[in-house]
């Protein structure tokens, strides 16, 4: 039997901004981040996590990430604390969002979630290129026309009739 997951979100992160010479922005502490666990109801849940830069029109993802414990443990950890706080200053908008993958299931899903976030890396990276994962960023596998690797040029008669037989 297939294990199912659901989408939540998405959750805008609490960002707080800093006054010096410049202005920083930088995702709240753990105790800023309080209300948004409260509000999310995310805290103890495992799964995959997509951070996006905001949810308007030109949404683009951020940051794929999975846990086997938590997402309060995982995804506000320094390494990508490091990251976020990277990319807030360096965006031209300052909004970031995440969205929660997970299954109400109870049982052992590492192997699934580990399998999801593949595919959701593979995806990401194809929505944008400056996607700031470094690892599962390049498909295991293709299939010319179809997966993977793009090619240039009209797809052949047999990937075409694949597509649409398999209504991809």
């Amino acid at each position: 039997m297939s294990q199912s997951f659901d989408v939540y979100g998405p959750y805008r992160v609490p960002v707080k901004k800093t006054q010096g010479k410049k202005a920083y922005f930088e995702i709240e502490d753990n105790e800023g981040l309080s209300s948004f666990w409260e509000e999310c109801g995310m805290a103890d849940r495992k799964g995959c996590y997509v951070f996006v830069n905001s949810v308007t029109i030109g949404s683009k993802p951020i940051y794929v990430g999975k846990t086997n414990n938590s997402f309060k443990n995982e995804i506000f950890g320094s390494h990508k604390r490091v990251l976020l706080n990277k990319f807030l200053n360096t965006a031209s908008k300052k909004g970031l969002h995440v969205f929660f993958i997970t299954s109400k299931s109870k049982a052992n899903l590492e192997c699934v979630i580990d399998e999801i976030e593949s595919y959701l890396i593979i995806q990401a990276k194809r929505a944008n290129e400056d996607l700031l994962n470094e690892k599962k960023t390049t498909p295991k596998w293709s299939i010319a026309g179809i997966y993977g690797e793009t090619k240039i040029g009209k797809p052949t008669k047999s990937v075409t009739e694949l597509k649409k037989s398999m209504k991809f």
